[in-house]
């Protein structure tokens, strides 16, 4: 695993100073927002925060299959299941929570982490929904190659929270629902 270390070796001393203030600067700022947070959404944040790095650990050391087992799998895509108001207000602040922890995760946490995050975060709260993964295949036009690309997006009620800006130009090839 490579750990982010920057090559400061040829910079001069003055802006590694400048680096290292900014740095704190930033950190500081967090912390800042963090405190000024309400308790509940402090808390949401941290359970947040803890299960994008429990997921991120999963995906790397099983398969989705297992992951998922206890989820209800659907080929293609599947009619969202209806959400209360109250239950779609509660979800969004649950994935607004979920995209601000993964912001400020030292490790990447992809669509699929944050998926997988706020899809247990959901259900442990009883609001019911699924996620999808899709897939596309894009042309590179500097490398004249045909790429790949996969992407997931969880949604509740009609209502994308998480993974939503780019997911119509992906075909759906499952779905998983609880």
């Amino acid at each position: 695993m490579k750990v982010f270390a920057p090559d400061l070796a040829g910079l001069g001393v003055y802006t590694q100073i400048v680096l290292a203030v900014f740095v704190v600067i930033t950190v500081l700022s967090r912390i800042r927002k963090f405190v000024c947070l309400p308790p509940g959404d402090q808390w949401l944040f941290l359970q947040a925060w803890c299960l994008l790095g429990w997921y991120r650990f999963l995906i790397y050391s099983r398969p989705l299959k297992l992951i998922t087992a206890d989820l209800q799998q659907l080929p293609g895509e599947a009619v969202a299941a209806k959400v209360s108001d109250e239950e779609l207000r509660r979800a969004k602040r649950i994935s607004d929570a979920v995209a601000g922890s993964a912001v400020a995760t030292p490790w990447l946490s992809s669509c699929l982490v944050q998926v997988l995050s706020l899809q247990d975060m959901l259900s442990s709260r009883g609001i019911s929904g699924q996620f999808c993964i899709g897939a596309t295949l894009d042309f590179d036009e500097t490398d004249k190659l045909k790429v790949f690309s996969a992407h997931a997006w969880l949604q509740c009620g009609h209502k994308i929270l998480n993974g939503g800006l780019s997911a119509d130009k992906f075909s759906v090839l499952t779905t998983y629902r609880w």
